[in-house]
């Protein structure tokens, strides 16, 4: 599995990597000029988005949304440090667990759902 896990960035005044599996993001509500930003997390952190919930680009219009859009940015960021880490792993321990506890023999189950979906995909089942 190829997958990337550090991004890029080259900003005007600072260039690196980040970590996608180490590496956090904030929310930063700017309540003076009532914006909000989405961040990297660091020494400095680099702002990489913008939460904008309005369309036209007056203060009055920021100023009504930025309570929502303050939470939404953080709602972003959360889910972002608290997803798990590896999707993979934690399905190989839900089955590892399931197998465990369970009163089938969970590999014929599995190999059994296999036969069967395999044989309905290729048209035995309907005599094809």
């Amino acid at each position: 599995m190829s997958e990337l896990r550090e991004l890029n960035h080259r900003f005007q005044f600072v260039s690196g990597t980040f970590d996608m599996d180490k590496g956090r993001l904030i929310c930063i509500p700017l309540a003076k000029d009532k914006c909000v930003d989405l961040c990297i997390e660091g020494p400095m952190h680099i702002s990489f988005a913008k939460i904008k919930m309005y369309s036209r680009d007056r203060f009055v219009d920021a100023e009504a949304t930025f309570e929502s859009a303050s939470k939404l940015g953080n709602e972003i960021a959360d889910r972002w440090n608290n997803r798990p880490q590896d999707r993979y792993a934690d399905a190989l321990e839900v089955y590892r667990e399931f197998a465990r506890s369970s009163e089938y023999n969970v590999p014929d189950v599995f190999q059994q759902y296999c036969i069967i979906n395999s044989t309905k995909l290729s048209g035995k089942e309907r005599g094809a």
